[in-house]
């Protein structure tokens, strides 16, 4: 994603929330961050959750006071251009939020069926990412 918007039009910050990562993905952030400023890296001291995670992501994100925040799962499930098309789209139309929603996706079978089922409950809650 963050090679979509090299070289940069502006300068941007990337929030990335491990929470608590238990494989090898946790050192692979820390490394781009160590040679890129405007990254921030946020370690979890125990999983809690995309909840957690999201909220906290938004709060460090909230206070480097920003033009745009742009909320990204790291599950893949969307290509890096959606990022540029969304703060392209936000620049072009005076609006408060660019709300985007893939089709075609290829989910497994389970997420398929998780997802619908926790859908289903209403009191469920989740922080609802602008990309999806």
């Amino acid at each position: 994603m963050i090679e979509v918007l090299s070289p940069p039009t502006r300068v941007f910050d990337v929030v990335v929330v491990d929470d608590h990562s238990t494989n090898d993905m946790q050192a692979r952030p820390d490394e781009y961050a160590a040679a890129h400023g405007h990254v921030h890296i946020i370690h979890a001291e125990q999983n809690r959750g995309h909840r957690p995670a999201g909220l906290r992501a938004y709060r460090v994100g909230l206070d480097l006071d920003p033009d745009y925040i742009v909320f990204v799962d790291g599950d893949g499930q969307f290509v890096g251009d959606d990022v540029a098309q969304a703060l392209k789209l936000a620049e072009a139309v005076d609006c408060d939020v660019v709300h985007g929603v893939r089709t075609g996706r290829t989910d497994l079978w389970y997420r398929e069926t998780l997802t619908k089922t926790l859908a289903a409950w209403p009191r469920w809650q989740q922080v609802r990412t602008c990309l999806r």
